[in-house]
């Protein structure tokens, strides 16, 4: 299990969220990843570079209803960071899949939560 490139996971979040509570909420995810692997001198031989960045995270998020369909507008549906960029998708239920509806670079999310 040498040279770990990406680090994916999923999360459900029974919750409906804006986009900036989504950015709010998936840096916070990455940022503690990052800090988490970076500081693990266990695990630093496996990984394929180091530091670890954000572009080694495929992290996404779903927002759900209780009845665990996909949160609508106003809500996004569900946020991801793949590649070191964030994206923010809305449920198009007539074509039955995810609509990117705002996409950023994880260093112009950051930029803003500092502002």
């Amino acid at each position: 299990m040498h040279n770990v490139e990406t680090v994916s996971l999923h999360f459900y979040y029974y919750h409906p969220a804006s986009i900036d509570e989504a950015r709010n909420l998936i840096l916070e995810i990455t940022n503690n990843l990052i800090s988490a692997f970076n500081s693990n001198q266990e695990i630093r031989p496996y990984l394929a570079n180091f530091p670890f960045e954000a572009k080694n995270f495929d992290i996404s998020i779903a927002f759900m209803k209780k009845n665990n369909e996909l949160q609508n507008p106003p809500s996004i549906s569900s946020v991801c960071i793949s590649n070191g960029i964030l994206r923010y998708r809305n449920d198009d239920t007539e074509k039955d899949r995810l609509v990117t509806i705002y996409q950023e670079t994880y260093e112009e999310a950051l930029q803003k939560l500092s502002n």
